[in-house]
């Protein structure tokens, strides 16, 4: 009976981020710091909405586009949520961002 259950599935998908898994500091803490070292001063709380905001502008893209991705596509999502939250296309900012997340204690 079990086995029949899971015939015709092929993967299963979680949504980690905000469900099971919380960052501490929150992304848009670290996203202001990180601009302020830069020299760009953002409220938090901003930061915070225009991050939700372009987040969510590059879930559109994804729908869009059939939910496809792979690394060239993640790249470009989160250099443009970068560059659409501290409204910056500085490289130093994306990498510094990029490399503090791909880090499990993030």
């Amino acid at each position: 009976m079990a086995a029949q259950l899971l015939d015709g599935i092929v993967a299963v998908v979680f949504d980690a981020v905000g469900t099971l898994i919380v960052p501490n500091p929150l992304a848009h803490l670290v996203y202001a710091d990180c601009a302020l070292r830069h020299g760009i001063l953002i409220p938090p709380n901003e930061v915070r909405q225009r991050f939700i905001a372009a987040f969510q502008g590059e879930e559109e893209v994804d729908r869009r586009e059939g939910w496809r991705t792979g690394e060239d596509r993640e790249t470009l999502r989160w250099r443009r949520i970068v560059s659409m939250v501290l409204n910056s296309n500085d490289q130093a900012i994306f990498d510094e961002l990029w490399e503090y997340f791909a880090k499990p204690s993030s």
